[in-house]
């Protein structure tokens, strides 16, 4: 069991730093292509649509051919789903990346009525989330208790699908917490890093006093 977790966390840290990382330039880039706003939110986030279903697609296969534990998988694909949900901007967007999400976490052993409907729940949930994204990472506190209910959700929504023991439970929903703690400080530092640089482009390109472009 302690090899477990040290695994699915060891993993989880790195995998969640490189994916948003990845995700963030994507982002970025995009903004630099499309000038408008609007031309961004239509084909710019296609892009991170499609880096994010690439990733969740990838893990299934990965678990079906067995090279990644049951455990390490859900907390990556977990990871995946939420932050994905949480930055997406264009409703259409988010929409697709929920039916690959439906796809994916839907293939795994024999769904009864229950657990699809629990499915389903559970990407409504996602997409609230998505609208109301602005309030939850506003506050650490307030993401954390939405983290909570939402991971043990998830983990009892799989744990349908594999009977394993409850300490299991236990063990890895106190990783995907420590996991989803990480990704929000290291999302709000890349924020934070990418306002403080775009401010001071802005006022090196601008004149201080007038706001005319230099």
């Amino acid at each position: 069991m302690v090899l477990h977790l040290f695994n699915t966390f060891f993993w989880s840290f790195f995998f969640a730093i490189g994916y948003i990382s990845i995700y963030r330039r994507i982002e970025e880039g995009t903004i630099r292509w499309y000038r408008s706003k609007q031309m961004m939110l239509k084909f710019g986030e296609l892009a991170l649509v499609a880096y994010a279903s690439m990733v969740e697609i990838s893990l299934r296969i990965l678990h079906h051919f067995l090279t990644t534990n049951m455990w390490t998988m859900v907390n990556l694909q977990t990871v995946v789903a939420l932050y994905t949900c949480l930055t997406l901007r264009n409703k259409g967007a988010n929409l697709l990346f929920l039916l690959v999400t439906l796809a994916t976490f839907g293939s795994y052993g024999t769904l009864t009525w229950g657990l699809w409907l629990a499915l389903i729940g559970l990407l409504l949930i996602l997409f609230v989330v998505n609208q109301q994204s602005t309030w939850l990472v506003s506050r650490f506190s307030r993401y954390l208790g939405f983290v909570i209910p939402f991971g043990t959700f998830t983990w009892l929504l799989f744990k349908a699908f594999y009977a394993f023991s409850w300490w299991s439970l236990m063990v890895q929903l106190f990783c995907y917490v420590c996991v989803e703690t990480i990704v929000f400080h290291y999302s709000t530092l890349l924020k934070n890093r990418g306002a403080a640089s775009a401010k001071l482009i802005y006022e090196t390109m601008h004149d201080k006093l007038t706001g005319v472009q230099n």
